[in-house]
């Protein structure tokens, strides 16, 4: 197989897994990605390259310590990746893979690379045609943990039935076999047989589509899970004990990352062009603002600067001081139904979004303000 291949898709994480499969790679770890398209924004084709990693920094520190790297990076060394706080003083070079579990502080620009960092990233430089994702896996583990939640609840009332008949038949757990399992499960759950089945496949199917950005235990819980109901033995249950085990190893995992999905990831950087920017907390542009950027958060953004371009989503708030452009170019701001938009100077072109409703300035304004009332949109 080659070292590099070039791959284009419809989003990113489809490149990225097509990239593995054509390099024959299982883990997103193992390769080194540049992106080609200068401006990448979601349900629009994206172009990379891909690279076998040939080495690779890992900085397997503890977590919660920190650790610095002097001056500039660049792909001499292979990606960077930290389980702990990471510091680099200078500029982060093309073509390369930051990854950090922690917080990361960049002193210098970003130019053409991916920075992943879980709790807070810092760059003190431009972001040019870059891809910079904040606590982006504990949203991913956030939603599947909500999808595990009904799956948890199906599989704890036919673990309860089934204890209820042993007890009436005075037998034990070990004693029932896997096909008479498969018995019980569907006397069990009856009319309600294929609606469990179709909401254990989209939890799999969505730990299988992202099991590069996920930790190695969804896929096992997701594997178990795959044969449960329709062949328990290749599912590892061999009675009902095993299958009791299974179901408190899968609320174990529901609420241990229950409790770790909170929305307090924290992006903030000065400028950004043509790049992608998402938090699962807050964003905070600090300087001249965004130019032709994509940019996602589950909270807020807020840009003390001038959005030209692109398309910003946050889920409760967005606070800019100026969107859009003389020339009248498309600038598209959206939030949720129960968010709001607020903006010092609106050019003409700019395109307001609360939930489903739409307001389009059609010439310039100053002091706008956007939110539902009573299913009504108010500017």
């Amino acid at each position: 197989m080659g070292e590099s291949v070039i791959v284009k898709a419809g989003t990113l994480e489809e490149a990225i897994e097509r990239a593995l499969a054509e390099l024959g790679l299982n883990k997103r770890k193992e390769m080194d990605i540049e992106l080609l398209t200068e401006l990448y924004v979601p349900g629009q084709p994206v172009k990379l390259r891909a690279f076998r990693r040939q080495q690779t920094v890992d900085l397997t520190n503890s977590r919660g310590s920190g650790l610095t790297i002097e001056g500039n990076v660049d792909r001499s060394p292979g990606n960077i990746r930290s389980d702990g706080d990471l510091h680099i003083t200078g500029n982060v070079q093309p073509s390369l893979f930051i990854e950090s579990f922690g917080s990361i502080l960049i002193g210098g620009t970003v130019q053409k690379a991916i920075v992943e960092g879980e709790r807070t990233v810092q760059i003190c430089g431009n972001v040019l045609s870059s891809t910079i994702h904040v606590g982006v896996r504990d949203a991913l583990e956030n939603e599947l943990s909500l999808r595990l939640e009904g799956l948890v609840n199906y599989l704890e009332r036919i673990d309860r039935a089934i204890h209820e008949i042993l007890d009436v038949r005075d037998r034990l757990p070990e004693e029932v076999d896997a096909a008479e399992l498969n018995r019980l499960f569907h006397w069990i759950l009856e009319e309600k047989f294929i609606p469990f089945q179709r909401t254990k496949q989209e939890f799999i199917q969505k730990v299988k589509n992202h099991r590069t950005q996920l930790s190695d235990d969804w896929e096992v819980l997701a594997d178990h899970l795959y044969n449960v109901l329709s062949d328990t033995v290749k599912s590892g249950v061999r009675n009902a004990r095993d299958f009791s085990e299974l179901v408190q190893e899968a609320r174990r995992m529901h609420d241990r990352h229950a409790e770790d999905g909170k929305l307090d990831s924290v992006l903030e950087l000065p400028y950004a062009l043509n790049s992608v920017l998402s938090c699962n907390g807050t964003i905070k542009v600090t300087e001249k603002g965004l130019c032709n950027c994509s940019v996602s958060a589950r909270q807020n953004v807020y840009v003390e600067g001038i959005c030209r371009g692109g398309e910003i989503y946050a889920d409760q708030k967005i606070s800019v001081l100026e969107s859009g452009s003389v020339s009248g170019g498309k600038t598209v701001l959206k939030t949720s139904e129960t968010g709001s938009i607020t903006i010092g100077l609106a050019r003409a072109g700019t395109e307001l979004w609360v939930g489903t409703e739409c307001y389009l300035v059609d010439n310039d304004q100053v002091g706008v303000f956007a939110r539902m009332l009573d299913g009504e949109l108010l500017t």
